[in-house]
């Protein structure tokens, strides 16, 4: 039995398959068997896989498009190894992927999902790179609001898919309700390595508006049935974070390069007029807001910024430390963050 399986969800992606599958076969790390589940293509990408000569390359056919839930799931029932490992098929492994993940699992046997960083490549030839939080309780932090994993670079115990699956209720948002579903449990254990693992490519079409606000829509939906599951009701502070969110796109909102939108930000959370007393998501808002905040500020180096971030945190913690009345399970999802653990503790 291997220790890895790569499962590699595919449709009609000749342009980009080979690069993907070649990228995984390269890996310096080479326990592992890729299973390929083909969503009903009508070009030639079934053919450019079965061209590679390697016998730990399996090819599933749904025959018809069923959707990459219902093809991430196929892919995990055939799987017979100790760890997911996924990769899309239009992405690519960045050299050393597997092996730094084998590494960090050795050491860490009871992780439950170790992700890390994507260098994305757009259509013009631009390169960034996606830094997800590293540690696990600002994961958990972090996933009240959004995502936390890049899915791409995810490895995932095989064992966690006897008790979940990919769910199709939720298009576009499947492995933030994956992530969610699973953060709930206590013994839950993620990490992402500080590493780049993967090459994210966007499509140069890019996706069409309809599927924009059915993801947007998906991503509300998880993020509501999981702050339910944490005894929360969505309030006015995370609404208005929500909202910031959405339209955090790479190199927009609150994470651009563009200063003027930071400090547009900062400025309009300091005209704020708070309550006495915050609700615990509108804190846990405030947390990740002021946290961003505070990151971009001093990437930038804007020092006038930086003062004026400095006179919001103090506002923010008269609120933060009564949170104790709050609801446990969430406070334990706070107390890792960044900004609780430098401001409030």
């Amino acid at each position: 039995m291997p220790e890895f399986c790569v499962v590699m969800p595919m449709y009609n992606a000749a342009a980009w398959v080979e690069q993907a599958v070649q990228s995984v076969l390269s890996q310096t790390y080479q326990d592992f068997h890729l299973i390929v589940v083909d969503d009903g293509s009508s070009d030639a990408s079934v053919e450019l896989v079965q061209r590679f000569a390697d016998s730990r390359i399996c090819i599933i056919e749904n025959g018809v498009n069923r959707g990459i839930e219902y093809s991430l799931n196929r892919g995990i029932a055939a799987a017979d190894c100790n760890w997911i490992v996924r990769l899309d098929s239009d992405d690519e492994c960045l050299p050393g992927r597997l092996e730094k993940q084998a590494a960090y699992l050795k050491v860490h046997p009871d992780t439950w999902v170790l992700g890390g960083w994507a260098e994305i490549a757009c259509p013009d030839g631009r390169r960034f790179s996606v830094h997800m939080p590293v540690q696990n309780n600002w994961i958990k932090a972090r996933l009240l609001f959004q995502n936390a994993f890049m899915h791409p670079a995810v490895a995932v115990k095989r064992k966690l898919f006897e008790l979940v699956k990919y769910s199709q209720k939720y298009p576009g948002a499947e492995d933030y309700d994956l992530w969610c579903k699973l953060a709930v449990n206590p013994a839950a254990s993620f990490h992402n390595l500080p590493d780049l693992l993967v090459r994210y490519r966007i499509s140069r079409h890019g996706i069409s508006a309809s599927e924009r606000l059915r993801q947007l829509s998906s991503t509300h939906k998880v993020r509501e049935a999981f702050l339910k599951r944490c005894g929360l009701a969505l309030g006015p502070g995370l609404r208005f974070y929500q909202a910031m969110a959405d339209g955090a796109e790479p190199g927009r909102g609150v994470f651009t390069k563009d200063g003027r939108v930071v400090s547009e930000t900062a400025v309009a959370v300091n005209k704020a007029t708070w309550p006495e007393k915050f609700e615990l998501q509108e804190a846990a808002g405030f947390v990740e807001l002021l946290a961003s905040l505070r990151r971009q500020l001093i990437r930038l180096r804007y020092t006038s910024y930086e003062t004026l971030y400095n006179e919001l945190a103090p506002r923010f913690t008269r609120f933060a430390r009564s949170m104790h009345e709050l609801s446990p399970v969430c406070f334990g999802l706070l107390a890792g963050s960044e900004f609780y653990q430098e401001n409030v503790r």
